[in-house]
């Protein structure tokens, strides 16, 4: 599979930038990012972790702060509002019991659940759509990303190269 990956998408890329690249897509996150480096490139476990972290970490930034600014300014009938409008109903039918009773803590156990779709880049939507405050997210969403990526690498077998 990762090897169709390469030679379909990341051809000219290093290894560490594939990495990065994987994990800040919105499908793989760090739950690809991890096992490519781990098992197919045969990477250290901290170089591919700490890649993993960032290249994931980057874009819920970029979107819990780009969401925000656009939401704010954005014209109801446009494609671009409907499209969020879709991705946040999506978001709130996902995450609106958990977060009511648990808070940001939500968005930390929502991202750090290693399984497609709940990575960061929907828990950084659905902290846009619950209107958390990105003092809150940041913090919960970066930790849920750090646990989900220790959680892939012992599923992995990368547990073995840490110590």
């Amino acid at each position: 599979m990762f090897i169709r990956i390469k030679s379909l998408m990341l051809v000219a890329l290093p290894n560490w930038l594939e990495i990065l690249t994987l994990a800040a897509l919105p499908v793989s996150e760090i739950r690809g990012a991890l096992p490519l480096g781990l098992l197919v490139y045969d990477m250290p476990f901290w170089s591919v972790y700490l890649l993993g972290v960032v290249g994931n970490t980057i874009p819920a930034c970029a979107l819990l702060f780009g969401f925000r600014a656009i939401d704010q300014r954005l014209n109801p009938q446009g494609v671009f509002s409907k499209f969020l409008g879709w991705f946040r109903s999506r978001a709130e039918r996902k995450l609106q019991s958990s977060y009511d009773l648990y808070g940001a803590i939500a968005l930390f156990i929502f991202t750090a659940i290693p399984l497609p779709f709940t990575g960061a880049w929907t828990a950084s939507v659905a902290a846009v759509a619950f209107r958390v405050s990105p003092k809150k997210a940041l913090p919960a969403i970066f930790l849920g990303v750090c646990v989900a990526g220790a959680l892939v690498a012992i599923i992995v077998g990368g547990a073995e190269r840490v110590f």
